[in-house]
């Protein structure tokens, strides 16, 4: 480790939640350390490690004063550490690293001179995803603002998705009074699904303000000790219900930020999200769930009449039948209360 000195104008806060990263924690720091951009400052949020990560970070911290410890008195998770780090962020722009990833050391020097020169809002790059031996380059085949947004309404693994990273905020970084202004934070993972996805869906809706690096830089690394791997175990109906929630987050973003044009977008994705989950429960099930405070919701796909206007013919018979279905669907589903 080589010890740094501690810089007054901070460029790029990178926010790392850590709880037990285990043995890919020093690799992480290291690229964290060793970046070519030397005004930033790494927010180590410790979330009740009890694998030694905390000694870890110290260590580092006491050689390089860039390194800030934050500590949760209780395990919060990401989310709630993320959020903790925005508050203390002093740089110019925000990044975001998990405990067990690692980057190129001229990552941050790239997407800062970028984002200056491009007058950007929001910096996102290709990345590397690392799984035991293998690593595979993961590119943005449609990184315009409009695909990005569309990317991050679809499923993460989804192959209608042109960028697979939409979901992701790690290989990116986002002007910090640009976060400030659109209010965007991390739902708590019990209550949302995807947190990332939440978050980016919330900057790109306030700006249009992006650029895109051709470089990879970051690696994801997917091993299953991570800290994304440890959530406690949900049922399939908390998971539908956190998705119900994430959607309804995204629709009410929208409103607020008066882009009923993508609205409409919006909801032609997120009718199969809904209807592929629904079909898969019971008559029972769903009647706790017509319940809650997502169901008005539901309405919105069988109302909104512009919502197939950007298919061809053969794609709107389609998705009007399997509409028409799904609401027969609810219809049954209200006659049995």
């Amino acid at each position: 480790m080589r010890k740094k000195n501690n810089q007054e104008d901070i460029l790029v806060s990178v926010i790392i939640p850590i709880h037990n990263a285990g043995e890919w924690l020093e690799r992480c720091l290291d690229t964290l350390m060793n970046q070519t951009l030397s005004a930033v400052e790494f927010i180590c949020v410790l979330d009740c490690p009890t694998d030694g990560s905390d000694i870890t970070v110290e260590s580092y911290a006491e050689f390089d004063k860039r390194f800030v410890i934050l500590k949760n008195e209780v395990n919060a998770g990401v989310s709630a550490s993320r959020n903790k780090g925005l508050l203390a962020a002093r740089g110019e722009y925000i990044g975001f690293s998990d405990h067990d990833d690692w980057r190129e050391p001229d990552m941050y020097e790239k997407l800062y001179k970028q984002a200056k020169k491009e007058e950007a809002d929001i910096v996102f790059s290709n990345s590397f995803v690392e799984e035991g031996c293998n690593s595979t380059l993961v590119v943005y085949k449609n990184p315009t603002w409009e695909g990005v947004v569309k990317s991050i309404f679809l499923p993460m693994f989804s192959h209608h998705s042109e960028n697979f990273l939409a979901k992701s905020v790690w290989a990116s970084i986002y002007k910090r009074t640009a976060v400030l202004n659109s209010r965007a934070a991390f739902g708590d993972r019990k209550k949302y699904w995807e947190e990332d996805s939440l978050f980016n869906f919330t900057m790109f809706s306030y700006t249009t303000k992006i650029a895109y690096c051709k470089l990879p830089f970051y690696h994801w690394n997917l091993n299953r000790t991570a800290l994304t791997a440890n959530y406690e175990k949900v049922t399939s109906i908390e998971v539908l219900l956190n998705t119900f929630r994430t959607m309804s987050a995204m629709l009410n973003n929208l409103s607020i930020n008066k882009k009923e044009i993508l609205k409409k977008r919006f909801l032609s994705v997120a009718f199969y999200h809904y209807y592929y989950h629904y079909r898969n429960y019971s008559i029972t099930q769903l009647q706790h769930l017509i319940r809650q405070e997502e169901y008005p919701y539901l309405s919105i796909f069988y109302s909104e009449a512009n919502v197939f206007s950007n298919f061809n013919v053969r794609q709107v018979i389609g998705r009007v039948l399997k509409l028409i279905k799904f609401y027969l669907f609810i219809r049954r589903i209200k006659q049995h209360d």
